[in-house]
């Protein structure tokens, strides 16, 4: 196992005051680099990351700054000018507001003759819930991917319908895929067996199937790196478009062929 030297090691002072974050802090021999989170600094402020850093600590100031670029600025402006080393932003402040940022913090630093910080920009915040549940507990997840697949086999519909329910539920694009994969497996297994127990799986179908499985995977990884370039209002709204375009053309088709 490979030791991690003391510049890979960043101790979180969460929790803190900042008296107990010193003592805290000096109690860690070897110790290097200390993240200043929004806690310690909403009870001492500049005083915590000017505190440290006389103690020789190297500051990572975890606030995680999203505003207008004149505001980012002069946050960063003063961070770098106490001595910060690492500061967090949101990125979805927009380039505007990560510019200003970088010229702010590299003005600051400037200013009080220290090394340019290093910006960090924060894209997404991963929040775990024990009390979350399962978006397809086993009861329910063979049950819907069957109904999925009388659909899918119906109406070729089963799949925007499945996609507009976890939208009404709130789910992230994360969430979605995860869980629109998960349900696209087991419909599609569900359909397969039929074919097979019933002898319907014509070399038609079977060559049907094989052609129709890299597009699906070619279109999966397309969307996959098109909507990590949307926020999260755009990707909802080109899902929604997707879906109701998608639906109204297999069933004028439906229409057409009664």
């Amino acid at each position: 196992m490979v030791r991690p030297t003391p510049d890979q090691v960043i101790v979180a002072l969460d929790g803190m005051d900042l008296p107990r974050a010193l003592a805290f802090s000096a109690r860690l021999r070897g110790l290097r680099w200390v993240k200043v989170g929004p806690e310690l600094f909403a009870s001492s402020g500049e005083q915590a990351v000017l505190a440290l850093g006389e103690k020789g600590y190297q500051v990572f100031l975890d606030l995680k700054f999203h505003d207008i670029p004149a505001t980012m600025a002069g946050a960063c402006r003063a961070a770098a000018r106490s001595g910060a080393r690492l500061l967090t932003l949101h990125a979805a402040a927009g380039g505007q507001a990560l510019a200003a940022a970088v010229e702010g913090a590299a003005a600051g630093a400037a200013e009080a003759g220290l090394p340019m910080p290093t910006l960090l920009a924060v894209t997404v915040l991963i929040v775990t819930n024990p009390q979350r549940r399962v978006p397809a507990p086993l009861v329910t997840g063979p049950l819907l991917g069957f109904l999925t697949g009388a659909l899918v086999s119906g109406l070729s519909i089963g799949g925007p319908i499945i996609v507009l329910f976890f939208l009404g539920s709130g789910m992230g694009r994360q969430d979605l895929r995860a869980a629109v994969a998960f349900f696209s497996t087991v419909a599609y297994g569900v359909a397969l067996t039929g074919y097979f127990v019933e002898g319907l799986f014509s070399a038609e179908r079977v060559l049907l199937v094989a052609a129709s499985a890299p597009m699906v995977a070619v279109g999966y990884w397309l969307a996959v790196r098109l909507t990590r370039q949307m926020n999260a209002t755009r990707f909802r709204q080109l899902v929604v478009t997707v879906i109701v375009v998608t639906s109204i053309m297999v069933l004028a088709r439906e229409l057409i062929a009664l």
